[in-house]
């Protein structure tokens, strides 16, 4: 599949509505909050910023700004907002043979990562948005480099198996 192709995939099978709960710049604020209080009043203002713009709508300015917010954003707004973050990321490898910004690695972190609290996140997507994504991965795996050998053994171990699909986590000892 071509990278425009693909992009078009991504942009048919991830919805803009209903917008999420949280906003990609309260995720990233929330990441201060290892370092300071938040009060609710700077929480709301900073989710009003963007509370109404689709993730189709984000420029890429605001994503790369916000690079820590797929850490800390709601299991909801991680598969509202991640669609950006992926279109971004193709875009990026083909403007450049190797992506030098830390959203990029971000992004491919965040769907090769298959901790509890990521795999909870991937449970929420449907079928389609998991064939999509496993595109996205195979696109990565071809360019080669770090996050190519990242989304290889995520591939193999996760999204093209029969776990993906599983709609249940079941942990092992």
């Amino acid at each position: 599949m071509s990278v425009q192709s693909l992009v078009a995939r991504i942009e048919e099978v991830f919805p803009e509505f209903p917008l999420p709960d949280m906003t990609l710049r309260q995720a990233q604020l929330a990441d201060e909050t290892l370092d300071r209080e938040i009060s609710q009043e700077e929480w709301d203002t900073t989710g009003r910023i963007d509370r109404a713009v689709v993730w189709k709508a984000v420029e890429p300015a605001a994503l790369i700004a916000c690079d820590a917010a797929l850490s800390h954003i709601s299991e909801a707004g991680f598969v509202y907002y991640i669609p950006a973050y992926m279109r971004l990321a193709l875009n990026q490898l083909v403007a450049v043979a190797d992506p030098q910004w830390d959203a990029f690695g971000s992004t491919i972190f965040h769907l090769t990562n298959r901790s509890n609290y990521t795999l909870v996140r991937f449970k929420r997507f449907s079928d389609t948005q998991i064939d999509t994504v496993a595109e996205f991965l195979r696109q990565i795996r071809a360019a080669g480099g770090f996050e190519g050998k990242m989304a290889e053994e995520a591939l193999e171990a996760y999204w093209e198996t029969s776990e993906a699909r599983r709609r249940t986590i079941i942990h092992l000892p």
